[in-house]
């Protein structure tokens, strides 16, 4: 069986990987992309510069500010005061899972994971983080993304697919957050409560796509080179995971490293790949290179005792 992580936007559902505790292999599942292509025609990205910020992450990754965290007590967050949130809300469905908890008391104290927390601090920031456990969520779906809902980025997490390590549980919570970063800034430069690009105007849109370059353009760059500036016939992929594969695994092996410091340096590189096997990165790897890491990725989730 194969177990992914799940990210929705739009109607189109985008499969982030997939372990097999079977087979040898890694997984992409499904198809889409993170964000819908709006559906206007005649729209000219080609005068716009190609450009890339260089290495590190696209546009920074600096933290800024700092708050409590907020617990709610019921299963959505219609019992908590955003006025009052600052970094993070967690839904008790979260804070009460022994699981999930544990992960994310332990990952709190890590740098890597407060730079991504601190940036929705309440006071400076466009959105509020939303922690949360379902248990309706199909078998194998680790966890889904939400797009920005009146102003809530909400990371739900499948509380009845625990059933493996506690470091995996935690690859999945960088990797999601860095997904709510990403939308962030998006939601930054969109000025709204959510990322309805199909609804926009045609001004609308490139009044988006110009502000998305001139604030952040490192993450424009994947845009325009996975998305909007692709060649007429070509599917689009995922431009949050091609940055993520090229910018982004160095922040998640820290992450990891920090989480539990006692696994060898390599398991850290190879489980980073989690959730970017479809992206230009990976496909540059040499076959013997991706059979590696998916036979020790695998072999990793077998022998590691589970988180629940």
């Amino acid at each position: 069986m194969c177990y992914f992580d799940e990210v929705i936007s739009g109607g189109n559902t985008h499969y982030e990987i997939a372990f097999c505790r079977i087979e040898i292999s890694i997984t992409e599942g499904g198809g889409g992309y993170d964000e819908p292509v709006p559906g206007y025609d005649g729209w000219d990205f080609s005068g716009w510069p190609d450009t890339n910020t260089g290495s590190g992450c696209p546009d920074g990754c600096a933290p800024s500010g700092g708050g409590p965290v907020i617990f709610c007590n019921a299963q959505d967050i219609n019992s908590c005061d955003l006025e009052e949130a600052r970094e993070i809300i967690i839904e008790s469905s979260f804070e009460q899972n022994p699981c999930l908890s544990s992960v994310y008391d332990k990952a709190g104290k890590s740098s890597a994971y407060q730079d991504i927390l601190e940036n929705f601090d309440g006071e400076f920031s466009v959105a509020h983080l939303v922690l949360s456990g379902q248990s309706n969520l199909p078998d194998t779906v680790n966890a889904r993304t939400y797009p920005p809902q009146n102003y809530l980025i909400n990371i739900s997490f499948n509380t009845n697919n625990l059933y493996r390590p506690s470091l995996d549980v935690a690859r999945t919570l960088i990797h999601e957050m860095i997904h709510a970063e990403m939308y962030r800034k998006l939601l930054s430069i969109a000025q709204k409560p959510n990322l309805r690009y199909t609804e926009y105007t045609p001004e609308e849109w490139l009044a988006f796509a110009h502000g998305l370059r001139n604030n952040f353009e490192g993450l424009y760059h994947y845009y325009y080179k996975f998305r909007w500036g692709i060649p007429e016939g070509e599917e689009p992929t995922s431009a949050q995971h091609e940055a993520m594969a090229d910018h982004y695994r160095n922040q998640i092996i820290n992450a990891l490293t920090d989480f539990d410091n006692t696994k060898s340096q390599s398991t850290y590189e190879h489980l980073s790949w989690i959730g970017l096997t479809n992206t230009t990165a990976w496909k540059n790897l040499s076959s013997t290179e991706q059979d590696s890491i998916k036979f020790r990725v695998n072999k990793f989730q077998l022998n590691e005792p589970s988180c629940q």
